[in-house]
């Protein structure tokens, strides 16, 4: 099933064991952080990128899954390969998990350097009663800073009892655009929001008035070399070929918490991030 949508399968073992990976932390050379996806009771979606570096670039990964952050009870391992064809991105299905369980993740390439640490959390099973809490989030750009909804997805989060953290998020749109606008190319702002100067391509392409990187391959042919494969709904095709900038309608989405039954599956209340 894993090779069906391109992903490495790692399979939990049946007893945990400490670390075997020489792991040495180097958050630069996967500049994308990681990431883990479509939670079910017994598996999930870990994902990464690791793009060539000056140092030289890595051809193979091994993901750790653990049932503590220090990686002393190591419960499923799994090596994939990575290429410039994907991008140099990694996904792998983590599989044979228990329901509602927290387990951490890193990646290791052949060189020993690993990525930063993650943590995630299993669905619960179809039979657990408990109340489950999520947020929903939609598209996101940086430089129009309304991006209070994290903090309270994350630090403030992590404040807050075990019972009463959340237990996934859920997103309606695009993830966080690479495409940006600079102040002084908007200055009526965008959806009558100011622009803020916090991100600044050191590579880049200016479109019309929005900005693009071009340190990855894969995104110059997505923004530039195809646009027919621009992100959806930014702005049509025929605009692209002259250089035009769309809109999007689904910025105007709000984020919210919401609170549910599992049991039930229904809406229990909910409150705007």
């Amino acid at each position: 099933m894993a090779a069906s949508f391109g992903a490495s399968l790692a399979w939990r073992s049946t007893s945990a064991r400490d670390s075997r990976i020489s792991w040495r932390e180097r958050r630069d050379l996967y500049p994308q952080g990681v990431a883990s996806g479509d939670p079910h009771p017994d598996s999930v979606i870990l994902w990464t990128r690791r793009p060539p570096s000056q140092g030289g670039e890595a051809r193979r990964l091994t993901v750790e899954i653990a049932d503590d952050s220090a990686f002393r009870r190591v419960v499923a391992s799994a090596r994939a390969d990575i290429s410039a064809e994907a991008d140099w991105t990694c996904r792998v299905l983590a599989a044979g998990l228990k329901p509602a369980r927290i387990y951490w993740y890193r990646f290791t390439d052949e060189h020993g350097f690993g990525s930063r640490v993650g943590r995630t959390i299993m669905a619960p099973s179809d039979k657990d009663d408990r109340v489950v809490r999520f947020a929903f989030v939609s598209c996101q750009n940086v430089q129009q800073g309304a991006s209070t909804a994290y903090r309270r997805m994350i630090w403030e989060d992590e404040q807050r009892a075990a019972e009463d953290q959340l237990g996934f998020v859920l997103h309606l749109g695009d993830f966080i655009y690479e495409v940006v606008w600079y102040p002084e190319d908007r200055p009526q702002g965008y959806y009558a929001r100011r622009l803020r100067d916090i991100v600044r391509y050191k590579n880049g392409e200016k479109i019309r008035d929005f900005h693009i990187p071009t340190t990855s391959p894969l995104a110059v042919r997505l923004y530039v070399g195809q646009p027919r494969v621009f992100l959806e709904g930014l702005a049509e095709p025929t605009e692209l070929r002259r250089g035009a900038a769309g809109s999007d309608a689904q910025s105007g989405r709000q984020s919210g918490l919401v609170r549910v039954s599992a049991r039930q599956g229904g809406q229990a209340g909910q409150q705007g991030c």
